[in-house]
């Protein structure tokens, strides 16, 4: 459903092979307010179903006969209709001569809503005109209810990930910190210099991961507030994506990973220059995180026009289809531990879609259990309004 669809008057589909009715119909709609599409057969009716204006439509008056021998294809129309998710939901009024019971039954039987005699006259038109109005705003009322009810149920999704996060993710690092440095505090004396550094690894890993998960919360915080202000330029991600690397360098090296950046300067992009930093810095910690020790990190670009496309790909443990379209969805609820038993939110992965969307780009993962993963990222080269 187009979040904006109700910015405008309501738009009507008429399907009758009779011209002349399909004027006379055209116009009085459009002298009360009405905007009109029009299909004049079976075929031009149904080829609305793989257009993008069907999520437009308010409402189809649909001839029953659609042809001269008075058969009954407009059932057809309806049937298909109803078995589009796209347009299942449109309310279909069937225009007919007949006021035969049985035919009026039928249509009902097949998912219509009300009928609407063809015959012509002043009285007519007006009941016409009332029917068409009470099921176009049921319509938009229906389309307001289940837009709040998605609303709600993000909000609610969003309620569970914040209070699971402080609840587990969040308190977990910190429950290592205070119970490592008791122990190092505790035993200073009495350890020797290996378990010393051990312990202190174990205290800089956690604080490590500590304060990527508040960067994170606090980034998809003031995304889901709206204080964010995008401030779009044309910016080079090479040296973006070099800065991240650095910050992985010693990670890396401890689990022997290897990484390769193909991609160089320039790589332009149109877009807000810190958004993108925070998405290239989640994708590599990912990488990083989900590949075993020995392994391979390649990121690539690859000019496709307007767009410009970066790939981190990974030699990692990969992740199960089942599990591909759920990363990017708050609601998706999936977290796998690291190859060194780290942890994660799975917030990255969403602040990467969000952050991604309000700079007009995408993002994609393609990955095979066992054998690693690639994400996928696309950016626009210029602005929209220059595109245009």
């Amino acid at each position: 459903m187009n979040d904006n669809n109700h910015n405008h008057s309501p738009l009507i589909l008429i399907v009758d092979d009779n011209q002349d009715y399909l004027n006379y119909l055209a116009t009085i709609l459009v002298e009360n307010g009405y905007e009109i599409a029009a299909a004049r057969d079976k075929k031009e009716a149904l080829a609305y179903l793989d257009t993008s204006n069907i999520e437009r439509i308010d409402l189809v008056l649909l001839d029953i006969s659609l042809s001269s021998e008075g058969d009954t294809e407009g059932f057809e129309v309806c049937k298909r209709f109803k078995q589009s998710e796209k347009a299942k939901h449109i309310p279909i009024i069937f225009l007919s001569h007949h006021e035969n019971e049985e035919v009026i039954l039928r249509g009902f039987n097949e998912g219509g809503v009300d009928y609407i005699s063809k015959r012509v006259s002043a009285k007519s038109e007006k009941e016409m005109l009332a029917r068409i109005k009470t099921h176009a705003e049921l319509k938009r009322s229906r389309d307001i209810i289940e837009k709040q009810i998605k609303e709600l149920r993000e909000l609610n999704a969003t309620k569970d990930k914040f209070f699971r996060i402080i609840a587990h993710d969040l308190r977990n690092p910190f429950i290592t910190i205070t119970e490592e440095s008791k122990f190092i505090g505790s035993n200073y004396k009495t350890l020797n210099e290996e378990q010393r550094v051990e312990s202190i690894g174990i205290i800089s890993s956690a604080s490590r991961r500590v304060f990527k998960l508040l960067e994170n919360l606090l980034e998809w915080a003031k995304m889901q507030l709206k204080e964010i202000k995008i401030q779009k330029t044309f910016v080079d991600l090479n040296p973006i994506i070099e800065e991240n690397i650095s910050l992985y360098e010693e990670i890396a090296r401890k689990k022997k990973i290897a990484i390769h950046n193909a991609v160089t300067s320039p790589c332009n992009a149109f877009a807000d220059k810190y958004m993108i930093d925070l998405v290239v810095r989640n994708l590599i910690n990912n990488a990083v995180k989900f590949t075993e020790n020995g392994g391979k990190i390649e990121i690539t670009g690859l000019d496709k026009g307007e767009l410009i496309e970066i790939s981190v790909s990974d030699t990692g443990v990969g992740i199960a289809e089942a599990v591909t379209g759920k990363l990017f969805h708050i609601d998706g609820g999936h977290t796998t531990p690291g190859t060194d038993g780290e942890k994660g939110s799975g917030l990255g992965l969403i602040l990467c879609k969000d952050f991604l969307t309000a700079n007009d780009g995408e993002i994609r993962v393609e990955s095979q259990e066992g054998k690693g993963s690639t994400f996928i990222v696309t950016l626009p080269r210029n602005s929209r309004e220059a595109a245009q």
